[in-house]
């Protein structure tokens, strides 16, 4: 899955489940680009699960498309989309998506605001809500609420301590850049894999 600098995405490889957001579910040896989304505007962020996929546009809209196991695609059914789909809890509610990220099972979003969802499988507690139940469509993190998220990332349970080191090393890569622009210090949390906003202290800077 692959995005270029004018916002359009463009996809190829296996195609079972309409992973590839073409409206059929051929195989496609080259990149393609998708038409629906390039008829809609500018794309600035992509994610990709196992066999499904995820872009949020310029106006803060999320698609979704492919495989709708586990409920990741976030309309609330397990069916398949073929082409990109528009999350409508998030358009019915104002929400303006920032940045989403696509695990095996579960996914995570970013609105403009700091505030963070979650949905699909909650097996082992994956979406932060207390509890073990799956969650159909895209649920508020309430528990964050008194802190802003400034980017979040879902991962496989991995066995290897050095892919988790990658992740650490790329957050706070990714804190470094970011922070010394804006009036916010960032962390990196090991358990959670989430990477929260603080506040700065303007008085220091």
């Amino acid at each position: 899955m692959f995005l270029t600098r004018k916002g359009h995405v463009f996809t190829c490889g296996t195609n079972g489940h309409g992973q590839l957001g073409h409206g059929d579910t051929l195989d496609r040896p080259t990149p393609t680009c998708i038409e629906l989304l390039a008829s809609i505007g500018s794309v600035v962020q992509i994610a990709a699960g196992p066999s499904y996929a995820l872009a949020v546009s310029d106006d803060g809209t999320l698609y979704s498309f492919g495989s709708g196991t586990n409920f990741c695609l976030g309309h609330g059914e397990q069916q398949n989309e073929l082409q990109p789909r528009a999350v409508q809890s998030f358009r019915r509610k104002g929400i303006n998506v920032a940045r989403v990220s696509a695990g095996n099972e579960h996914v995570v979003a970013l609105d403009s605001t700091g505030y963070v969802y979650t949905w699909g499988k909650g097996y082992c507690g994956a979406l932060g809500h207390g509890d073990e139940i799956d969650k159909t469509t895209p649920s508020h993190l309430t528990s964050l609420k008194s802190q802003l998220a400034v980017q979040h990332t879902s991962m496989e349970n991995v066995e290897s301590a050095g892919t988790e080191v990658n992740f650490l090393h790329s957050a706070q890569t990714f804190a470094h850049r970011i922070s010394s622009k804006l009036p916010f210090s960032f962390i990196a949390d090991q358990k959670t894999e989430t990477v929260l906003l603080r506040e700065r202290e303007r008085a220091k800077y």
